[in-house]
């Protein structure tokens, strides 16, 4: 009897772990998944037990200075173009322009020739550009309402822009050679007779008022 429960404890100590171990086995076959236990984190690893990934920063590219100003010559081709235009003096409105005309003497002797000064003036803000040439700009006298002499018919035809500021006037003189003048120069010159005469002066359709001038015999 004592033998017997001596074998019986023998046999069961020593079967123990075999059995364990074969039970593992058998449960490791039924769910298809090792028994061995889980990889111990590597040192990168953080303390939680999860690896900390550390985000990579974003670069913009800046556009170079060249870059920029290539950029905006597209955008504005015409920026200096404008500039230019900008910086110009513009014509003077025709409203704006104000002429007068005087007369050095109101009576001219002998052999001396009438001297007359054209103002003109500009009312309007700022600078402005107007031609005063002598085909522009020119007095015509009348005798007893009839035209006898025009500055413009024996002028040229150059233009003379002049810049003109706010209530300052520019001055052109004229000097009438007491003689007959007509269209293109064609017709001969002929000395006036002494008397009264008018002088006005034009430009375009600005005119001025008129002013009388006495032609003496000596």
């Amino acid at each position: 009897m004592l033998a017997l429960v001596t074998w019986t404890v023998n046999g069961a100590l020593t079967g123990g772990p075999r059995q364990a171990t074969d039970l593992s086995q058998t449960a490791s076959q039924h769910t298809g998944r090792p028994s061995t236990p889980p990889a111990t984190p590597s040192p990168a690893a953080s303390p939680g037990g999860t690896a900390s990934a550390t985000p990579s920063p974003t670069v913009t590219p800046t556009p170079s200075s060249s870059a920029t100003g290539h950029a905006a010559a597209k955008r504005h081709p015409a920026g200096r173009a404008r500039k230019t235009a900008a910086g110009a003096t513009a014509a003077c409105p025709h409203a704006d322009l104000v002429l007068s005309l005087t007369s050095a003497r109101y009576s001219y002797p002998a052999h001396a020739q009438p001297e007359f000064g054209v103002d003109v003036v500009s009312t309007a803000s700022g600078r402005c550009s107007a031609d005063l040439g002598a085909s522009h700009l020119h007095v015509v006298i009348r005798s007893d309402g009839k035209q006898i002499w025009d500055s413009a018919n024996c002028a040229g035809l150059a233009p003379r822009a002049t810049t003109l500021a706010r209530g300052v006037p520019a001055t052109v003189p004229i000097t009438w050679n007491r003689k007959t003048s007509a269209p293109g120069c064609r017709a001969a010159h002929r000395a006036v007779r002494p008397g009264t005469y008018t002088a006005t002066a034009y430009m375009g359709n600005l005119s001025s008022r008129a002013v009388i001038v006495v032609l003496r015999a000596r």
